[in-house]
């Protein structure tokens, strides 16, 4: 788990910087947008520090280990496998925790989320003299579920804010964001992304999912939660270490994608895909078993909590944060079959994923726009809440109107008939029921849920009708997935194609704002939107009327995804668990390769990428730099003067070295100059704090044993909280302290410049 205290104080101070009217410098008038960006974003750049994730080899290390053999009487293999039981036990107790924190997330949705449902439809069965009452309520309800929301965000832990994927994929390949893997932000999360989802807002909670995982996976591997909230099993100390903390980072956050989507391997693909630059055999199952355990534990509480009288206790099938119907066989009513594709289909396909692809570049664009501006604008805490309320009004606006659209247009054909039972063998489980017709047009159990009636009463409605405007906007969702994806009556044209821009607008505004937020889901629904209205313009000819259009609202999701997040074959592997559509991969990965392809072409940035960028966080791309780049030799670009550390100095030379650089490790040298080793600066710094103890006066008998075996299992138990050069207070005789880094280095390793790799 991160650190708390003094770390998480000091990133919210660097957020403090940002929140002034006017950033220190010249007069606002004389600096360019340009410069006033980069003066901004330097206050948070300077927080940033990079992780080392190579074993710490050292003297110290090697006599404390040995003391641990004796005392337990031990041999090293027997260590190694007290280790891995104890690894495997922490796997498994972070898929337990993730799969816990996602079924609290999930019911809190449900049942809030069913007080907004209730209290629509009690309105609207006032009839239409009540809009206006049916209106304020709504956006009273959906202001204030954000206003609680954004508080968490503001008011508790600004890195809250957002899916939090950007900050964990940093972290994976090596860059620390202080306080991004604390409690105090998984409470501001977990309980944020809830309130945020039933305001109405175009967010998901899949992608806040992840970011919890991994806060759960940190927390879990390194004994607690900072110094106040631990727990220290007899092995915890051989997890101390970034290179261990790493990897149950990577298993929280496949857990966290398993739990959300029912994906235990597009979980494990995500991680690898998105998240790690490191990935090798052994985490790889690592992040399969916890995403396993996660996915079985969030079944089993909802199955005991929504499903227990229809599957019984112990089903332990599989089910996740986001309910999406199941496509199975069953896919359309004009094939009952297994699902085909014929290659006459394969150009649209393409067109479809390209259209994704042009979309996803338009949405990264126009999402930049805005959060430059907010950098530079929306920068103090009173205006990010209110930026939240206004934006909430604004789409409780939009949401409540499009439902009256067809009685304004075409009274008469407002009312749609419910789909025929046969019509819903892709229904499922979602929204707490199977969807059983208990006859045609008449639904019991969550299926109700799915389908707005939105004032289609009296003559011109009644049990057996439903508004898809109505439907479509208010269920925007999980719950306008469902039908998009498996309804087999034709959807309005002018419904999904002006709902698809409006919530293209609107996720793009909200994407930044200061609440918890995912991007999966909203790219989902635009896609399947508008990809909807494709698939049945195609079923519409005489060639292709044997497709179903649901078919292709999933392809346009999984374009949609990858067109703004450049992930492919993990968010199509995702798609292809959380719905079994196993009878369209071909549509699926076609769709996704036009739209990686045709997105890189425009921009190689994703979504995540280029908010790193705006905010200077250093990231390690796959690809390796331009050929004018990768042909520089190392001295073009080192330091110089090497900043280096002799291996016998004293404390006043080790405090002025920290102070003036801000390297995270330091070269240890010989008197001579000769390069003996590497030290990082935490364990400077934490040697500092302890002088008393392992320091020594010039000309004084050297150090016992016993206290550098002390000081390293002291070392090992702080972590990761180290003191900041800034809190060391030097002693009167700081000269005359001299330390021997012998035993805390890693030493170098001499190799002959003839050697090969073999």
């Amino acid at each position: 788990m991160e650190e708390t205290g003094p770390a998480e104080t000091e990133m919210d101070d660097a957020y403090q910087l940002l929140d002034h009217e006017e950033p220190p410098g010249p007069d606002r008038a004389e600096r360019s947008e340009a410069d006033r960006i980069e003066e901004a974003t330097d206050v948070l750049q300077r927080k940033y520090a990079a992780l080392n994730f190579d074993a710490e080899e050292t003297e110290a290390s090697r006599l404390h280990w040995g003391d641990v053999w004796e005392q337990n009487g031990w041999s090293f293999k027997e260590h190694e496998r007290h280790v891995v039981l104890w690894r495997w036990i922490a796997i498994v107790v972070v898929g337990f925790n993730t799969g816990v924190v996602a079924f609290f997330i999930n019911a809190g949705i449900f049942y809030i989320g069913g007080l907004r449902d209730h209290m629509v439809g009690m309105i609207v069965a006032k009839g239409e003299g009540w809009a206006g009452l049916l209106f304020l309520s709504l956006a009273a309800f959906s202001v204030g579920a954000a206003g609680i929301a954004t508080s968490l965000v503001v008011g508790v832990a600004p890195l809250a804010a957002g899916s939090g994927i950007p900050e964990i994929r940093s972290w994976l390949n090596g860059t620390r964001i202080p306080t991004s893997l604390s409690l105090r932000v998984l409470a501001a999360k977990v309980v944020g992304v809830l309130f945020s989802v039933v305001a109405g807002l175009p967010v998901g909670k899949e992608g806040p999912m992840i970011h919890s995982g991994a806060i759960c996976g940190a927390g879990v591997s390194q004994g607690g939660f900072g110094p106040h909230i631990r727990w220290d099993p007899q092995c915890s100390e051989a997890f101390q270490n970034n290179q261990e903390k790493k990897e149950f980072v990577a298993v929280g956050a496949a857990v966290g994608v398993s739990v959300a989507f029912k994906a235990p391997i597009g979980g494990v693909l995500f991680a690898l895909e998105e998240g790690c630059s490191h990935i090798n055999d052994s985490i790889s199952f690592k992040c399969f078993v916890g995403a396993v355990v996660g996915s079985i534990t969030t079944k089993w509480l909802t199955v005991l909590t929504f499903h227990e009288d229809e599957a019984g206790p112990l089903n332990i099938g599989s089910t996740g944060l986001a309910e999406f119907g199941a496509f199975g066989t069953h896919v359309h009513d004009y094939d009952p079959g297994v699902m085909t594709v014929s290659a006459a289909e394969l150009p649209f396909l393409i067109a479809l994923g390209a259209i994704g692809g042009i979309l996803g570049h338009l949405f990264i664009r126009l999402n930049m726009v805005l959060a430059k501006w907010r950098l530079l604008s929306v920068n103090t805490k009173p205006k990010k809440a209110a930026e939240v309320l206004v934006i909430t009004f604004g789409i409780s606006i939009w949401v409540f109107l499009i439902g009256l659209v067809p009685y304004l247009v075409n009274p008469d054909q407002a009312c749609k008939t419910l789909p025929a039972s046969r019509d819903l063998s892709g229904f499922g489980w979602a929204y707490g029921a199977s969807c059983v017709a208990v006859q045609d047009g008449e639904y019991d159990g969550g299926c109700k849920s799915l389908f707005q009636t939105f004032y289609c009463t009296g003559e011109t409605g009644g049990t057996g009708t439903w508004n898809q405007w109505g439907t479509l906007s208010l269920g925007l969702g999980e719950k306008a997935l469902v039908l998009l994806y498996h309804s087999s009556q034709n959807l309005s044209y002018a419904a999904l194609l002006l709902i698809a821009l409006l919530y293209f607008l609107s996720a793009c505004v909200t994407y930044g704002i200061a609440v918890p937020s995912g991007t999966f889901i909203p790219c989902m629904v635009m896609g399947a939107l508008w990809g909807r209205a494709f698939g049945q313009a195609l079923q519409a000819t005489p060639y292709f009327s044997y497709i179903h259009p649901g078919v292709y609202a999933l392809a346009g999701s999984a374009a949609m995804i990858t067109g703004v997040v450049r992930v492919t074959i993990s968010i199509a592997v995702v798609l292809l668990e959380s719905t079994e559509a196993f009878t369209s991969v071909i549509p699926l990965f076609v769709a996704v390769i036009a739209a990686k392809l045709v997105g890189d072409y425009l921009d190689a940035a994703s979504l995540f990428d280029a908010h790193l960028a705006l905010k200077k966080v250093p990231l390690l791309h796959s690809d390796p730099p331009g050929a004018e780049v990768a042909l520089l030799p190392a001295s073009a670009v080192a330091a110089r003067p090497v900043s280096v550390i002799k291996k016998r100095s004293t404390l006043t030379e080790l405090h002025d070295t920290l102070t003036l650089k801000t390297h995270s490790m330091f070269p240890v040298v010989e008197e001579d100059g000769s390069y003996v080793g590497m030290i990082p600066r935490r364990y400077l710094t934490f040697l500092m704090s302890k002088h008393q103890e392992v320091f020594e006066k010039v000309g004084v008998a050297g150090i016992m044993e016993e206290h550098t075996v002390l000081a390293h299992i002291r070392y090992v138990q702080d972590f990761p909280t180290y003191p900041k050069i800034g809190d060391i207070d030097l002693p009167s005789d700081a000269a005359e302290l001299v330390i021997d880094l012998s035993p805390y280095l890693t030493p170098a390793i001499a190799l002959h410049r003839t050697v090969t790799l073999q």
